[in-house]
């Protein structure tokens, strides 16, 4: 007999038992328990069953009872802390790894499940055919619902026909066939929910639906597919090698290779400024979130953009500056994805050197870089004849067409040929290889054409002699695959699973990190321009998921009353009333009349916000309120006197105040050297702000002016237009607001 050790409060390590195949009877552990180091002590009138849940259709189960021909008895004998447990047969049926919980109940719905105990189930080398069971058999839980559903269960495989071919069954009778399917219903009601408690909640996931698309967004070990098969695409769907090696413009400037996952262009002095990019594109796979990601780095970062750009909707994004950089776009299958890695944007005409490595694109969720990588798979010609079309090829011969997608539907497109001259990237066994346009002018064998026709030519035959000649001659075709060799049980996050029909996979999984703090990020266009998940509030919540940060930002907003009547109600001191009061009647009446991109967005974030649950508000305002020309004293009045409202209302909220950091102005002139017109430098509204506003309320203060590194030296290192934030800037702005509130 096994035994084992079991802590209901310490998972510790995963506990492990042995079996073969079959076994039957004859297998049993032993489990001592229990609860924070000490011995375990069940409540009143507590029974014990155990839950199974192994790989394959059926292969589940949960019972307190053996009911196995020779009679019925009891699973566990409990002596103390100790219970003795056995292993019913149908647990056993298949090989491989199998999953068993210890449940401890009561009448009174008290439930207490054991960490998983992985059971290792040998195969015996023997060719069984026997069907695989599931076997529910609880008899002392007193769940009403659960226990008729699986006394259903137990009935129905004693009333029914599966085959509907034999007399005398329930199945051969409409009225008792309709009552068959609502029995059916209710105990896959209650296979669902036994499914669902198998394994502790905090470890097990199942994956979200997209019709027959399902897309992993964290991973998971030993995971299973149920009611239905699946294809595993890979995460990265970016074959860097197609990246045409050429620039758009000044071609002969440019040197290009493909080199660490991506591009390195180097460019030569040129003689007038230009706009000049290196153009890929992708033809999107699957409808739903797609990632573009880089690093990219170069000898000037004044040149370094990548435009991402779906040309259904010209949906797009400028990603400016060094490190690795990243957006999300919504797609749809089919939708063509244009990706420009820019070498100069109408600004330097010196030499350069730029990299754009590790570049990809995933499905679902950003991760780390993984690299793009195809699998090797064979298939074989149909034997099928009516799966073909006959075409007429030269002197009125005939070939043999099939689409490659019929047979290959995931091949990967990078196979086919340039054009129908040229052989594509395939292997072909029991027959030659041709070029396309070779079978078409009488050449036997088998061509791939550049739009992915399968073109097969043998001795210019119909479709009756070209029947005749398959069932005698098998045709393997090696091609490469864009997805897994098949459905992997260790899927990683943002990996496609494509399943012939509605699907669920579930698998074991880390738990997921809990939301911790929740933080509302405030401020102009510096917080809330950036779209596709590409702010500094969204970088927060990748960088550190357990906080949610969210971004309620307003492009060319400010903390006093803006100019502009449409704009004004998004101005910091407005937005705090209507937090305060609830009436949000000027902002709806104003936000249609503002093409800015986000505004209606994040005013329907803001609205939604219960402050009750917030635990940080970062006010990230000023450089507008100096470049509009206000009074510095009003600024730091209404300032002051908004904090106030806002700490009044919210006193358990805790606030912290950014400063607007260094930047040039519209003709390029330096905050630090030039005033606005009031004669204020941007440095008086960032001292003010730290030593007067925070100073007052002791409030914690970033004051990135000082502290940021940027200037006029290394302006484009920090901003992408002497403003606005590049990617770098806005992993240092949520880098320093996390540790300020940490």
């Amino acid at each position: 007999m096994q035994k084992i050790r079991i802590d209901f409060d310490n998972p510790g390590l995963p506990q492990h038992i042995s079996a073969v195949e079959n076994d039957s009877q004859s297998r049993f552990f032993q489990a001592t328990l229990y609860e924070n180091g000490k011995a375990y002590t069940a409540p009143e009138g507590a029974t014990y069953s155990i839950m199974y849940r192994g790989f394959g259709p059926q292969n589940q189960g949960w019972y307190d009872t053996i009911n196995d021909g020779a009679g019925k008895w009891a699973a566990c004998a409990v002596s103390g802390n100790v219970v003795t447990c056995e292993i019913a047969r149908q647990a056993l049926q298949v090989p491989g790894h199998v999953s068993i919980v210890l449940c401890v109940t009561t009448g009174k719905g008290y439930m207490l499940k054991s960490w998983p105990i992985e059971c290792d189930c040998k195969n015996d080398r023997y060719d069984s055919t026997a069907e695989i069971q599931s076997f529910f058999y609880v008899t002392q839980i007193s769940n009403e619902s659960w226990t008729q559903a699986i006394q259903a269960v137990e009935e129905l495989k004693n009333t029914i026909d599966p085959t509907l071919s034999l007399s005398g069954k329930a199945a051969d009778a409409k009225a008792t066939g309709d009552a068959v399917k609502e029995e059916t219903e209710r105990a896959k009601g209650a296979e669902n929910q036994i499914k669902e408690d198998l394994i502790d909640t905090s470890g097990t996931v199942e994956c979200k639906l997209d019709g027959s698309t399902i897309f992993v967004d964290r991973e998971l070990y030993n995971a299973e597919i149920y009611k239905a098969t699946a294809v595993v695409y890979l995460q990265n769907r970016f074959d860097y090698t197609t990246i045409p090696l050429y620039a758009n413009s000044y071609n002969s400037l440019h040197t290009i290779t493909h080199q660490d996952n991506g591009l390195k262009i180097i460019r030569e002095k040129m003689e007038e400024r230009a706009v000049t990019a290196v153009v890929s594109n992708y033809t999107a796979e699957f409808t739903g979130n797609l990632w573009f990601s880089c690093n990219a780095k170069g000898e000037n970062a004044e040149d370094i953009v990548v435009n991402v750009k779906n040309t259904r909707n010209n949906d797009a994004e400028m990603l400016y500056g060094i490190g690795r950089l990243y957006c999300m776009l919504k797609v749809s299958a089919g939708d063509v994805i244009e990706i420009r890695f820019y070498t100069c944007l109408n600004n330097i005409t010196s030499a350069n050197t730029i990299v754009y490595s590790n570049i990809m694109l995933q499905y679902g969720v950003l991760t780390d870089f993984v690299e793009y990588k195809t699998t090797l798979k064979t298939v074989s010609l149909p034997k099928d004849v009516s799966a073909y079309s006959s075409s007429t090829a030269a002197n009125s011969k005939f070939r043999i067409t099939i689409p490659f997608k019929n047979i290959a539907p995931d091949y990967d497109k990078s196979i086919l040929p340039m054009n129908n001259d040229t052989v594509a990237k395939i292997t072909i066994s029991g027959m030659e290889l041709k070029t396309y346009n070779e079978t078409f002018n009488n050449s036997n064998g088998i061509g791939l054409s550049s739009q992915g026709t399968l073109s097969i030519y043998q001795n210019g035959g119909g479709r009756d002699e070209f029947a005749y000649w398959l069932r005698t001659n098998d045709i393997n075709i090696s091609y490469k695959s864009a997805s897994s060799v098949e459905f992997s049980r260790h899927l990683c996050p943002s990996m496609i699973a494509v399943s012939d029909r509605i699907a669920n996979i579930i698998g074991f999984s880390k738990p997921s990190t809990k939301i911790k703090s929740t933080i509302v990020c405030m401020g102009d266009s510096i917080t809330g321009m950036f779209g596709h998940e590409t702010g500094y509030p969204e970088m927060i919540s990748k960088k550190y998921p357990e906080i949610k940060a969210i971004n309620v930002g307003f492009s060319g907003t400010s903390v006093i009353d803006h100019a502009d009547k449409n704009y004004m109600p998004f101005s910091f001191n407005r937005l705090v009333d209507a937090i305060i009061s609830g009436d949000w009647s000027e902002q709806d009446a104003k936000v249609g009349n503002i093409s800015t991109a986000n505004y209606a967005e994040h005013l329907t974030t803001l609205k939604d916000i219960d402050f009750a649950n917030v635990d940080f508000i970062t006010v990230f305002y000023g450089t507008n309120d100096w470049g509009y020309n206000y009074s510095i004293d009003t600024f730091k009045e209404v300032y002051s006197k908004t904090l106030k409202k806002l700490q009044a209302k919210y006193p358990q909220i805790r606030i912290v105040v950014i400063c607007p950091y260094w930047r040039s102005i519209s003709n390029g002139e330096d905050s630090n050297i030039n005033p606005n017109n009031n004669g204020i430098y941007l440095y008086d509204f960032s001292n003010a702000i730290e030593n007067d506003v925070a100073f007052t309320y002791n409030l914690p203060c970033i004051n990135l002016y000082r502290s940021l590194g940027a200037n006029s030296i290394t302006n484009r290192y920090y901003t992408q237009d002497g403003t606005h934030p590049t990617f770098r800037t806005r992993n240092i702005i949520a880098d320093k607001i996390v540790k300020t509130i940490l």
